[in-house]
């Protein structure tokens, strides 16, 4: 790599380099401080979600202006392969303002899947060194692991294996299983397992560095084995084929490499878990597991949701049914068998097909089929040996010596091997709507520009003093839009943490009681404390404002003389969520537990069956609504009938069967109320209804 035009253009802007190192500063502090909040705060989801979606970003950020600083040799270059990906920024541009429900969930959405694209395309040209690459995935790898390690180490699964009860393997295993979804953190080890093992065989390392790719390598990989995922396996061995055929000189030593991890395949496919994304087909219910067969329940839950999202794609194959619509087109495809609600069919590309048609698949994965075909051709194109110094004066020696790989055919089968793996795994499995997705989409990007970089005969270079003017921009921009975006994401971690206080009062659909008894009342003042701040932080989060109403349901459950005093913060919450958005039938659910509370009876209903028709197949909605009709004169038929939907819903279920000998006495006092009204004396008066 030719420097004197680096050090020419430095030379003449030393205000841009020292704009750069203060960013990278900036960044690694910033990573810092996240990670710290991580480890004491007692591995709780907040910080760990800051963690994902904000440090590791940033700090990916931070590792591309040194992938790609070596890149620059006579001005700012801009390669045109980025044109490619314009289509896949608009679409997700697009997810992120259709899918949304509310303003914050616009805003989230957009920041989640649209801000960590922006950021590497905006830093796509910048590097310092080769071998800096290396070392900064290698730091991602260790905080990620670290990251998880914290949140073992304080949750309950930790304090159960030090009381020695438990083997290695499950305290391994539990380790990955604290993420949220375990596909998320797959794609991580996936991304990272193939560079550290390549890294691990490059002769231009010195030997601690092989030493310890080897050893990062060895760690990941014992990671893979531990997540028990399908997908997961599935990618390891489609990326460890792409990279035999990329690495291994001899054809027939090619093909013999990838016949044994075929073969190695087999045992690990055999114990890992096929009951995942788009193949998960057993009920989550135990109802259900009591009320079916077996053979039944393969029958109705058996390639379910591939088969309700090739049917979505027929109804309309060229626009699909709708961003954001899976869930409600669900219902068109649910058996008796099947009693969870779905968002996604589990195959990202299913689900690009299922809400987008053909147009959305088409743009979705156009540019990633591109990129990929690309990059291999790239990569076929360098050379088998590296013309290196020493196998140059073993040369002039007399001595045949062709070296070894070059380091860039090296780099390049690297990330196209956890590219194809990561690809493979989205097949079976995504983490829609976890964490790991941003990392995932930022390294994506982060790939696309290590790719693009390549096509130098499609680069136009920025030359005179535009050049000085567009370098510092492309790092301002992504990094204003970060800090913008930060009070979004710490309030999304304090809803989160809010939301899993009250869980502990919520009732159970089997049992109808709460999941601790007694219950802790302290949580539910916790509780109100993080949503506080959650609303203080983003005043539009619809949910939040939803999750407040709850809580203020419960202050009058827990203290029944003042409960006059909640209600109103029971109605006010509830018509602030509705004002964020009225597309969300729990906000109307809110809504009709205030007005019952305050007695108006007629709004109460009206607003639970408006949530009712959103979402007829939503068992404990109709249960609240069961409830809310009761209440109701005269209700006592309607209710009786939302009992039966729920019964098809969640059979052998004893909060229904409880619900129904209520109803039934209520029928009973209802009957013997009316005939004492028929039979009273003249001048008497008649019990009322309600």
């Amino acid at each position: 790599m030719k420097f004197d035009g680096q050090q020419t253009f430095f030379r003449s802007s030393s205000w841009t380099e020292r704009f750069l190192r203060c960013l990278a500063a900036m960044i690694i502090t910033l990573l810092c401080v996240v990670v710290a909040q991580s480890f004491f705060s007692a591995g709780s989801e907040g910080p760990q979600f800051l963690v994902y979606t904000f440090g590791l970003l940033v700090l990916a950020v931070g590792a591309q202006f040194l992938v790609f600083w070596a890149r620059i040799e006579q001005g700012f270059r801009i390669s045109g392969m980025t044109a490619w990906f314009l289509p896949w920024l608009g679409l997700l541009l697009l997810n992120a303002l259709a899918l949304s429900e509310t303003p914050w969930r616009a805003r989230f959405a957009l920041s989640m899947n649209l801000l960590p694209l922006m950021a590497f395309f905006a830093a796509i040209h910048v590097s310092r060194s080769k071998r800096a690459r290396w070392r900064l995935i290698a730091l991602i790898a260790i905080l990620t692991l670290c990251s998880g390690l914290f949140a073992f180490l304080n949750s309950k699964e930790a304090a159960e294996e030090a009381a020695g009860g438990g083997s290695v393997g499950q305290a391994v295993r539990s380790i990955f299983s604290e993420f949220e979804n375990p596909a998320g953190i797959g794609a991580i080890l996936l991304l990272t397992f193939f560079p550290m093992a390549l890294l691990a065989v490059c002769p231009s390392f010195k030997p601690w560095q092989r030493y310890f790719g080897g050893y990062m390598a060895a760690l990941f990989l014992a990671g893979i084995a531990f997540t028990r995922h399908f997908g997961v396996y599935l990618g390891l061995l489609a990326g460890g084929a792409l990279a035999a055929q990329l690495l291994i000189r001899r054809r027939s030593a090619r093909w013999i490499c990838t016949a044994v991890l075929v073969a190695a395949a087999f045992p690990a496919f055999f114990h890992s878990s096929a009951n995942v994304g788009c193949l998960r087909s057993v009920p989550v219910s135990d109802e259900v597991l009591r009320e079916f067969s077996a053979e039944e329940r393969r029958a109705g839950t058996e390639f379910l949701l591939p088969r309700a999202a090739l049917g979505m794609f027929r109804e309309n194959p060229v626009f699909g049914v709708g961003t954001g619509r899976f869930g409600d087109a669900f219902e068109k495809y649910r058996t008796p068998q099947w009693q969870t609600n779905p968002e996604t069919p589990g195959s990202l590309y299913l689900h690009v097909l299922a809400e987008e048609g053909a147009v959305g698949a088409l743009l979705f994965c156009g540019p990633l089929l591109l990129l990929f075909v690309a990059g291999v051709r790239a990569c076929a194109a360098f050379p088998w040996h590296s013309d290196s110094e020493r196998a140059a004066r073993r040369r002039k020696m007399g001595i045949l010596d062709l070296g070894g790989l070059p380091e860039e055919r090296i780099a390049l089968a690297a990330v196209l091997s956890g590219l194809l793996g990561v690809a493979v795994l989205f097949a079976v499995d995504y983490p829609r709507h976890a964490a790991g997705v941003t990392v995932v989409c930022g390294i994506f990007g982060g790939i696309a520009g290590f790719l693009a970089s390549l096509g130098k005969r499609k680069t136009v270079a920025l030359e005179g003093p535009r050049r000085h003017l567009l370098l510092p921009l492309s790092f301002a921009v992504p990094a204003v839009l970060l800090f913008c975006f930060l009070p979004v994401f710490s309030a999304e971690a304090d809803f989160r943490r809010g939301q899993e206080a009250l869980s502990a009062f919520f009732a159970d659909a089997d049992t109808g009681l709460p999941a601790e008894m007694p219950p802790d009342f302290s949580k539910l003042e916790r509780a109100g404390t993080l949503l506080q701040a959650a609303l203080r932080k983003c005043p539009d989060h619809g949910d939040a404002w939803c999750a407040w109403s709850e809580k203020f349901a419960f202050d009058c459950q827990r203290d029944p003389e003042n409960s006059a005093k909640y209600a109103g913060g029971v109605r006010f919450a509830a018509d602030r969520a509705l004002a964020c958005s009225e597309a969300v039938p729990r906000f109307f659910q809110m809504r009709a537990v205030a007005e019952m509370t305050a007695g108006d009876f007629a709004a109460a209903r009206a607003d639970a069956e408006r949530a009712d028709a959103m979402r007829p197949f939503n068992a404990p909605a109709l249960l609240l609504s069961a409830e809310i009709l009761r209440a109701f004169p005269q209700g006592v038929e309607d209710a009786s009938a939302k009992l039966e939907r729920v019964a098809a819903l969640l059979p052998r279920s004893r909060y229904v069967e409880k619900m129904r000998a209520v109803l039934s006495l209520d029928a009973l006092e209802k009957e013997e109320s009316e005939k004492g009204a028929e039979d009273a004396p003249a001048g008497g008066f008649a019990v009322p209804e309600f």
